[in-house]
């Protein structure tokens, strides 16, 4: 029998989870994950900020 978990300790474990996964990640695909997904920022934007083409954003993506 499985033991269900309230959504709010689900969805905790699950922003866990991803947080340790991204913190895994090598620093140039992770700064890539938080400006543009974490942050929201365009690519254009997080080009910019990483000083590297959007291309290179996209591929990291």
């Amino acid at each position: 029998m499985a033991i269900e978990l309230p959504a709010a300790q689900w969805s905790r474990n699950l922003q866990a989870a991803v947080r340790n996964a991204v913190g895994q990640l090598p620093e140039d695909l992770r700064m890539a994950v938080i400006l543009c997904v974490w942050q929201e920022l365009s690519l254009a934007v997080a080009a910019d900020i990483l000083n590297i083409s959007i291309k290179a954003v996209e591929s990291r993506l």
